[in-house]
């Protein structure tokens, strides 16, 4: 039964086919010098890459036909990857990076694997949360610190920036997810955040731009890597804690403040605010899927409720004071 509404939603998910025939991968595997009987592909939560284990100390990934990002994701890696690793940033190794095309019409990449597994599936009332993502913090600041040059030269790298208005919220109105009330609301939040956003791009750190809890790895309760770096470019650091829950992101801000100051510090909590606000209202017409997925950056209705909950705590009410809200 359809509804007449269907081109309301926008769709997160996409039809990814079928993956890469096995011989291709185990051509992939034999030229690099890799067992290719010891190849597996891996569960995951993204949408751009087939990922695939190789005996277990690396980790071949061939971005997803079709998908408009998933080629550039890999050349913007392919830049971004070995100035971070000479940084000593806590990321894998990229050994490979291959656009041949000789064996799939696409570039292809291999990575160390990581230890640990991913932060999606780690409850943030764990004992261990608060240092894992205080030392993710750490390392945001290391790599804003440490990072200041990365040659670019064929333009691989994305542009970070963020909306500077609450006019979002209308398109939001006329498909029927928000009401007029709401999109005021918005407005009304915009207007009072407004002086910590404005101007922040001058700030220019370089970010990886997509720190949501699936591209975050840990093991034994502590925090190992930061992964993929399809996004990475040059913005306001503080950026980089829109895509986690809020309690994380305050966490991490913490750590990141054990190292450096954030640029334009005053303000950092109201410009994280605003991003999450922007996160969690922006995506609420997103089609609903009953996959299951590890970053709630991909469930919009878990991002409002999140974000709700920790403004109700003592903390929430803290950045609410620092924010000016």
């Amino acid at each position: 039964m359809t509804t007449g509404n269907e081109d309301m939603w926008r769709d997160r998910e996409l039809d990814r086919g079928r993956p890469p025939a096995d011989e291709v991968v185990s051509l992939i595997c034999s030229r690099h010098g890799f067992d290719p009987r010891s190849t597996r592909l891996l569960n995951q939560t993204g949408l751009v890459n087939w990922v695939y284990g190789i005996s277990d100390v690396a980790v071949l990934r061939i971005p997803v036909q079709g998908h408009q990002d998933a080629e550039a994701d890999a050349y913007t890696e392919s830049v971004a990857v070995p100035a971070v690793v000479a940084a000593g940033i806590a990321t894998p190794e990229l050994l490979v990076f291959d656009d041949s095309r000789d064996l799939i019409d696409s570039p292809y990449t291999i990575y160390r694997m990581a230890p640990g597994s991913d932060l999606g599936g780690m409850s943030l009332d764990a004992p261990s949360a608060p240092r894992v993502f205080r030392s993710v913090g750490q390392e945001l600041a290391r790599l804003h610190l440490g990072v200041t040059s990365v040659p670019d030269p064929m333009e691989r790298l994305d542009r970070p920036g963020r909306w500077v208005t609450a006019d979002f919220a209308q398109v939001l109105q006329d498909k029927g997810f928000v009401d007029e009330g709401g999109v005021r609301v918005l407005a009304g939040l915009w207007e009072r955040l407004a002086p910590a956003v404005e101007g922040a791009d001058r700030f220019r750190r370089f970010l990886h731009q997509d720190v949501k809890t699936t591209n975050l790895m840990s093991a034994d309760g502590a925090f190992t890597a930061i992964i993929d770096w399809g996004d990475a470019g040059w913005g306001d650091p503080a950026l980089e804690f829109r895509y986690l829950p809020m309690r994380a992101a305050d966490w991490a801000l913490s750590g990141y403040r054990d190292v450096a100051a954030l640029d334009g510090d005053s303000s950092a909590e109201g410009r994280i605010l605003w991003d999450q606000l922007w996160c969690a209202v922006s995506q609420l017409d997103y089609r609903p899927t009953p996959r299951p997925r590890g970053s709630n950056r991909d469930r919009p209705g878990a991002r409002l409720i999140d974000l709700i909950g920790f403004l109700s705590t003592s903390a929430g009410r803290n950045w609410l004071d620092r924010a000016g809200i």
